[in-house]
């Protein structure tokens, strides 16, 4: 089976119907609303950090406000794509589909799923 991947802001996993065996990988703002995502799902992994780069958070007013990404958030998203055991088609989402659903998207290609 060819396994696919993609990415998606907010708005558009919500609109988003999963093909059959499929997963999502979704990230969200810290203090906003879990992303409503389609029925469909065979598991859904939903963690929350802002998208800040290492060299902005590094500032003192920066670290007040966003929560980066933490060693055991990337963790949990390695260990639910690899988890997969290459059955499941993996999507990903962030609040604008751009960075942080990137990179999860990268990630698989680069590990043999194909953009959808």
């Amino acid at each position: 089976m060819t396994l696919y991947t993609g990415c998606f802001s907010r708005r558009e996993i919500a609109e988003f119907v999963p093909p059959e065996f499929s997963l999502l990988v979704c990230i969200f703002d810290p203090h906003t609303q879990v992303p409503t995502t389609q029925q469909g799902w065979r598991d859904r992994l939903f963690v929350s950090f802002h998208d800040v780069s290492m060299d902005y958070y590094g500032s003192r007013s920066a670290q007040r406000v966003y929560q980066v990404a933490s060693p055991e958030d990337i963790q949990e998203i390695y260990e639910f794509t690899v988890g997969a055991c290459y059955d499941y088609h993996i999507f990903a989402s962030c609040e604008a589909g751009i960075s942080r659903s990137a990179a999860v998207r990268e990630f698989l290609v680069r590990n043999g799923w194909e953009l959808h």
